[in-house]
């Protein structure tokens, strides 16, 4: 249910991952200088509690894809990747 600290640190072959409902949690850096990593899907209809760089710093083009009905909470809450969050097409 948690994404630990530097669980994907510096994984140059991740391109995409998806967080599903079960997760709760992801703390700081979890998913950190992730060069390839252009895809994230959160199928959480709230946004999960964030965490002081997460994702560390996305590369150029990345997307975050979230519910469409919460991107506002997203963007809100994960002020830090608001640039990045789109809503999940159906």
């Amino acid at each position: 249910t948690t994404i630990t600290t530097n669980t994907f640190y510096n994984n140059a072959v991740l391109t995409s991952l998806t967080i599903s409902n079960n997760v709760t949690s992801i703390e700081t850096c979890a998913i950190n200088n992730c060069s390839s990593l252009m895809s994230i899907i959160c199928t959480k209809p709230t946004p999960i509690k964030y965490a002081t760089m997460m994702f560390g710093t996305l590369p150029n083009g990345a997307k975050i894809y979230v519910p469409k009905e919460n991107v506002d909470a997203y963007k809100s809450i994960w002020a830090d990747y608001a640039y990045a969050i789109t809503a999940i097409s159906e």
